[in-house]
């Protein structure tokens, strides 16, 4: 049930960052209404808190963790940059996916 749990909190903040990421490159072309412009800050301490902790989450993943640690021939990486790459592909992929989905949806009113 721990590991459980611990999945579902590395889903949660993997997804407040992305919610964040969207929302920053998306959503601030809109006009905010005043009920929802406390959101924006919800989401900024969800992504500081998500930027803070996923790092030391990350040796629960042991493929994840190799793959940071160790290059295709087995060594030790000298620098981090192809995995950050790989990172930031993955990101901006899903922000692609994501808003390529809402304007896919919107004409059919599941996003109004």
């Amino acid at each position: 049930m721990k590991r459980i749990a611990g999945y579902g909190f590395d889903v949660f903040l993997i997804l407040c960052l992305l919610v964040f990421f969207y929302f920053h490159a998306f959503g601030n072309s809109r006009n905010i209404s005043p009920w929802s412009s406390g959101w924006g800050n919800i989401r900024l301490l969800l992504a500081i808190l998500a930027m803070m902790t996923l790092p030391f989450r990350v040796k629960r993943y042991p493929n994840v963790s190799h793959f940071i640690l160790f290059d295709g021939a087995g060594g030790r990486r000298k620098t981090i940059i192809f995995p950050l790459l790989w990172m930031l592909v993955i990101i901006f992929g899903s922000l692609v996916i994501l808003r390529a989905l809402v304007k896919l949806l919107e004409p059919a009113g599941v996003l109004q």
